[in-house]
Formats: structure tokens, sequence, C-alpha cells
């Protein structure tokens, strides 16, 4: 599939993997409009790309979702390639701490319910062009147990299984779906947890090789062994991964990834 001359609309574009797939896509001759949440964030990381846009587009406000894409069309046409990279990550005591509730919710609703439902909201506009794509970024944590983040893991695995089965769905239509799974990235969410990281420079030209191969699961770095190894020894590979980005009991942290 071409990486050139789309309208790219990409969720979580004001820092980390979503400005780095930003810069890429505008790079590479794409029109490109960023979506976030943080209005400040969002018009520095736009001035910092050339000829990129920004809208405001909060993730987890699904009924807001609509009113968006219908600005990026009246202000741009029809998206031809989706990027859903927006997500919100947390670690924190799942079994008894105090607002573990909110954190739960927020976690499913950002990362899930709102990037499928922006999805099925986009695909008439995507439906309008030759071939269209979406793009979701899951994660390496989809293959393995990660204790301390059960609730985030299990979004990301939920969004790789999205991805399969839309890919199923969209078979006979000019939409192609891609699965991205990247290993630990050096973003601001999860630069505490242990462990080597690549960074979203890195992602960002996996992806874009990825599109132009039409390799739809788009595995990056140790992903690749993770993945393997997690289909013959499960056990071996969740041990692994839970000892190398394991962190002390009672640590707390919080990032937004849009």
């Amino acid at each position: 599939m071409q990486t050139s001359r789309h309208l790219a609309l990409v969720t979580g574009g004001s820092s980390g993997i979503g400005l780095a797939i930003a810069r890429a896509l505008a790079t590479a001759g794409n029109t490109v409009v960023i979506g976030a949440r943080d209005q400040k964030r969002l018009a520095a990381a736009a001035a910092r790309i050339p000829g990129a846009h920004a809208v405001r587009l909060d993730i987890a406000d699904t009924a807001a979702l609509p009113a968006v894409l219908d600005e990026v069309r009246d202000r741009f046409g029809p998206v031809s390639l989706l990027v859903n990279n927006a997500g919100t990550f947390h670690r924190y005591r799942y079994v008894d701490g105090a607002d573990a509730g909110e954190k739960v919710a927020e976690e499913i609703t950002t990362n899930v319910l709102g990037t499928i439902q922006l999805t099925r909201l986009a695909l008439p506009q995507l439906f309008e062009h030759r071939t269209a794509a979406v793009v979701t970024l899951s994660s390496i944590l989809a293959y393995v147990a990660a204790p301390d983040v059960p609730v985030y893991t299990a979004t990301k695995a939920a969004l790789r299984s999205f991805s399969r089965s839309l890919r199923a769905t969209l078979a006979d239509t000019p939409v192609r779906v891609f699965d991205v799974l990247p290993p630990l990235v050096d973003t601001e969410p999860v630069r505490h947890v242990p462990g080597a990281k690549i960074p979203p420079e890195a992602v960002a030209r996996a992806v874009l090789a990825g599109i132009a191969a039409d390799r739809y699961e788009i595995k990056i770095g140790r992903t690749v062994q993770v993945a393997r190894l997690s289909r013959f020894a499960p056990k071996l590979t969740d041990r692994i991964v839970a000892r190398r980005i394991a962190t002390p009991p009672h640590g707390s942290a919080a990032g937004v990834m849009s």
C-alpha cells in the first residue's frame, strides 16, 4: 500500500509515538491532522511539523467523536488513513488501590471503547477512497502476562484482537487494517518502567515500512521474539517479561498518550 498522498488522522499525536508517526507521515508526503485533547501540547506539536494541522480530540469523549470527524472532513477532506494511537497508561494497586476503579474505567474507555468507536465512525470516510487504512497501536504486552498492569495489558490484547477481526470484516472493502505491536518505547508514560526501550522514531519508521509492504501485523524489535516464544513457552515468557518490567509493589505512575 502506498504511504503518501493520504489524509491521515493521527490520534494522540501531540507527543511520543503519535508525534513521531505524524512527523514521518508528513515527511512522506501526506496531509497530516493531529488529534489530541491537550490544546497547548496539540498546538505546539502541529507547529513542529511543517504542514501539519491540529484538531482537539478526546478519544474518551465518544459522544463528541462524530463532530470531530465532521470537522476534519469539512476542513481537509475525507480521512484515508486513520492512526489509532491515543491511549492512557496507569500503574496502580489493582486489588486494593483507593482509585483503582476510576483508573480501570479510564483505561478501558480510552484505550478500547474510544478507539473502536472512532474507527467505526471513520469508516464512511475511509470507504470513499480506492485504498485506505486503519492503523492501530497495540503492544508487546498483548502477548504476555504483566502483573503490575493487568488492565492496560488487557486493553492492548483487546486492540490486537479487534484489529484481526476488523481485518476479516473489511476483507472485501478498500480498507486495510494494520496492527502495530512495538516493544517498550522511550516515551513519558513508561519512562519509569525498567528495561530497554526503543525511540518513538524507530516505531514510526517500522509503521511506514509495514504499511508499504502490506504487513498487517507489524511486530517491532523484541516483539518478534516474544511473540514466537509465547507460542511455545508461555509461562517462561511471562516470567521473563514480568522480571524485566517489575517495579516495587507500592509503585504508582500514570501517563496519557493523547
